[in-house]
């Protein structure tokens, strides 16, 4: 019945375009890709370790700005306003996990690539600047303080506080 054949497209529809691009689907709904979790449970240590567990973190800034500019700014974790603490006041630096990768969520197939396979190490300087053309390119991700989009991105080391206090890499 043409019921049958219409569920059948909608819901192999997406994993056949997969097969046959070798790409995820965009990220734009309704065309969604789903996938619940993309890294291996190696892979996924290693991501918590760098940036979520210990005292590294990439974050997103709005502006351009140099090494030390981002130092003693408070990094702002998903769905946090900055809490005036900060040495820092002019800079809003954000945590980049649950905005653009998590264990269930990549924003761009580009930075799958640059994911190790499950026996190495993240390739930062590789995830930094695929990240950073991402943000540039897509916009997607905005202040919702300012209203800016979010177009560099870090690699840094914090301290108990949460405050930046090196700039390990940048793109």
């Amino acid at each position: 019945s043409n019921e049958f054949y219409c569920a059948l497209l909608v819901g192999l529809g997406p994993s056949l375009y997969q097969v046959v691009t070798q790409q995820l689907l965009p990220e734009n709904w309704p065309c969604s890709a789903i996938s619940l979790f993309m890294f291996s449970g190696i892979q996924a240590q290693a991501l918590a370790e760098a940036l979520m567990t210990g005292d590294t973190r990439i974050v997103l800034v709005a502006n351009s700005h140099d090494k030390k500019s981002l130092i003693g700014a408070p990094v702002l974790h998903h769905g946090l306003l900055a809490d005036g603490n900060s040495d820092n006041e002019d800079i809003m630096v954000h945590d980049s996990v649950l905005r653009v990768i998590a264990f269930t969520l990549i924003s761009s197939s580009d930075l799958v690539e640059a994911l190790p396979p499950p026996d190495k190490a993240i390739d930062m300087k590789l995830f930094l600047r695929n990240l950073k053309v991402f943000l540039r390119k897509t916009h997607r991700m905005i202040e919702s303080s300012t209203g800016r989009p979010l177009t560099s991105c870090f690699f840094v080391r914090i301290d108990a506080s949460n405050n930046v206090v090196e700039v390990l890499n940048k793109p």
